[in-house]
């Protein structure tokens, strides 16, 4: 957690790891993709220093957006002027 209580990116995205929360996802920033935003579920996902690692693939930790579970929004980096398009 951060100096004001709140999670981090990092202990937000462990925490729900350890929880083995199956119907998660993490949504990251992606600007290969028109809507410039991916889902991945999180049970593909591992945590290794301050990056995503999903396959061979490295993901920073900054790019991380919000997590979901069960299409509710869960978590949202505070400040983000991104919004979820399933309303959560």
């Amino acid at each position: 957690m951060d100096a004001t209580g709140k999670d981090t990116i990092k202990s937000a995205v462990k925490r729900y790891i350890y929880e083995g929360c199956e119907n998660c996802v993490v949504v990251v920033l992606d600007r290969a993709l028109p809507s410039g935003m991916r889902e991945i579920p999180l049970a593909l996902v591992k945590v290794f220093g301050d990056y995503l690692v999903i396959g061979e693939v490295l993901i920073p930790m900054h790019r991380v957006v919000e997590i979901r579970k069960g299409g509710k929004t869960v978590w949202r980096r505070r400040g983000s002027v991104y919004r979820s398009s399933s309303g959560g």
